[in-house]
């Protein structure tokens, strides 16, 4: 059965999809992260090229990068590391897939910098004299990661899910 992915616009088989090692990963970190789970995926969206697929090696770097802040619940911005429970980071992620349907992202995104900045304004508790989506830069950042780091992360989570 041939599928198309609609947040990366990928087209394989199903088995194929399921079955790399690196998608497979991927995707159970991120449902695993609910209430974050469905709203991350949407978020992986905003790193697809406007022609090509978002490869599985790319978003298994890209839940790798934000795992350690979502399952801290703590997110580092300016220097600053702000409280970040499960609730902000769906709410900021709906923030930016608002922004996007309003043309107000510039596409496609390049690292999670913007995400944070939304995070860190607390608009997500309603105290925050910050807009939704910041007049943030977007700027791309030097991160290294693997396929190592992300099953590691993913092993740590599956440990801590079974105690």
């Amino acid at each position: 059965m041939i599928c198309t992915c609609p947040i990366c616009g990928a087209r394989a088989s199903l088995e194929v999809m399921t079955g790399h090692a690196d998608a497979a990963a991927a995707l159970e970190t991120a449902f695993a992260l609910s209430p974050v789970g469905r709203a991350f995926v949407k978020y992986l969206g905003l790193f697809r090229p406007a022609k090509n697929a978002l490869g599985f090696d790319r978003v298994a770097k890209l839940v790798g990068e934000l795992l350690p802040e979502i399952t801290a619940q703590r997110v580092s911005y300016g220097g600053v590391s702000h409280d970040a429970p499960p609730e902000a980071w769906a709410w900021a992620i709906e923030q930016m897939l608002n922004a996007r349907a309003a043309g107000a992202l510039q596409l496609p995104m390049k690292n999670h910098r913007y995400l944070r900045a939304v995070i860190a304004g607390g608009g997500w508790r309603g105290d925050s004299a910050m807009p939704a989506v910041p007049n943030v830069p977007q700027k791309t950042t030097a991160a290294s990661s693997s396929t190592a780091r992300q099953l590691s992360g993913l092993a740590a989570l599956r440990a801590g899910r079974e105690q």
